[in-house]
C-alpha cells in the first residue's frame, strides 16, 4: 500500500482498524465506506482513471441568514409590542433579546472557524469514486495524496508504453515497481506496495468475488 487516507486525520502511517478509508496502491484506489449502516468496498484501476477533483464545501449561509432574519423580527417585535402594550421597556426588552441573537448568528457566520470539509472524486471513463474529508487536518493532506495519485498514474502509463513497445501481456501480469513517495516532514508513508493491490492486514472482512464482468476484472464494485 501507498497510501492510507482517512476523513479527520488525513493521511496516516498505518491501517485504522475501523472506520472510513481511502488506500492508494501502486495499482488500484480502494475506499471503504460506512453508509446506511452497510460497509461497503469499491475499488478502481489506476490505468482507467481520467483524473481526479477536490471539492470543499462553501462557507454554510444558514447562519447569516438565520441571523438577518432574526435582527428583522427584533425590529418588528419592538414596534408593535410597543405599540400594543404602549410600553417601551417591554418592548425594548424583548426586541432588543431578539436582535442580540441575530447578531450572535451572524457573528458565527463571519468569526467562528469551521472544521473545513468536502470530497475527494477519482474519475473514470463513466463512473466516480468518492471519498469525504471531514477536518483542517484531512484537509491539508488532501492534495499530498493527490500528487501521489498523479506520480502513481504517471509510473502505471510509462509502464503500459514499455510493454506495448516490448510486446509484453497486460499490466497485471508483469511486475512493476511503484516510484518511491516524496519526502515529507509531516508524514512518511509505511508499508510496502503488493503486486497485487491487495489489502493484508485490513479489518474488512473478505468477501468472495463475484463473476467478472463485460468491463474487465478490475471494474469497480461493491458489497
Amino acid at each position: 500500500m501507498e497510501e492510507r487516507f482517512i476523513p479527520h486525520d488525513g493521511l496516516v502511517p498505518d491501517t485504522p482498524r475501523k472506520g472510513e478509508l481511502l488506500v492508494l496502491t501502486n495499482h488500484r484506489v480502494i475506499t471503504f465506506i460506512q453508509s446506511n449502516g452497510h460497509k461497503e468496498a469499491f475499488f478502481a484501476p489506476l490505468e482507467e482513471m481520467k483524473g481526479v477533483s477536490v471539492k470543499a464545501n462553501t462557507r454554510d449561509m444558514k447562519n447569516l441568514s438565520q441571523g438577518l432574519i432574526m435582527i428583522i423580527v427584533g425590529i418588528l417585535a419592538y414596534f408593535l409590542i410597543g405599540y400594543a402594550l404602549d410600553s417601551v421597556n417591554i418592548a425594548s426588552a424583548l426586541g432588543g433579546a431578539i436582535v442580540f441573537v441575530g447578531v450572535l448568528f451572524i457573528a458565527r457566520y463571519f468569526f467562528w472557524e469551521e472544521e473545513e470539509e468536502g470530497t475527494i472524486t477519482f474519475q473514470g471513463g463513466s463512473w466516480e469514486l468518492s471519498f469525504p474529508y471531514k477536518s483542517n487536518k484531512a484537509s491539508a493532506s488532501v492534495y499530498n495524496l493527490v500528487n501521489r495519485f498523479f506520480q502513481l498514474k504517471l509510473g502505471i502509463n510509462i509502464h503500459i508504453a514499455r510493454q506495448a513497445s516490448a510486446g509484453e501481456g497486460p499490466l497485471d501480469d508483469q511486475p512493476y515497481e511503484a516510484p518511491p513517495a516524496p519526502s515529507s516532514e509531516e508524514y512518511a508513508p509505511g508499508g510496502h506496495p503488493s503486486e497485487d493491490g491487495s489489502l493484508d492486514g485490513t479489518p474488512y472482512e473478505q468477501q468472495p468475488a463475484p463473476p467478472v464482468s463485460e468491463d474487465g476484472p478490475d471494474s469497480p464494485r461493491s458489497f
